[in-house]
């Protein structure tokens, strides 16, 4: 597992915390629920990128590595 991906996982887990405590929060009928929501929604979307982005990085990874292999056996 890379940096990004291990951050991402780490951002979704910490979106989910946050946004069920702004449930309980807002069941509580208290209004510091929404501050909670919007970070917990942007820490979704941060954690969401990141993982895409692993992923898109390691196929890009592959892909230089075998044209250099394949470069490396034609000499």
């Amino acid at each position: 597992m890379n940096k990004y991906l291990i951050r991402g996982i780490i951002s979704i887990i910490l979106a989910i915390v946050l946004i069920l405590i702004s449930y309980q929060l807002m069941k509580n009928e208290n209004n510091s629920y929404k501050f909670l929501m919007a970070f917990g929604v942007i820490a979704f979307g941060y954690g969401f990128i990141t993982i895409v982005y692993s992923f898109f990085r390691s196929i890009d990874r592959n892909t230089i590595l075998n044209f250099r292999n394949k470069r490396k056996n034609k000499n």
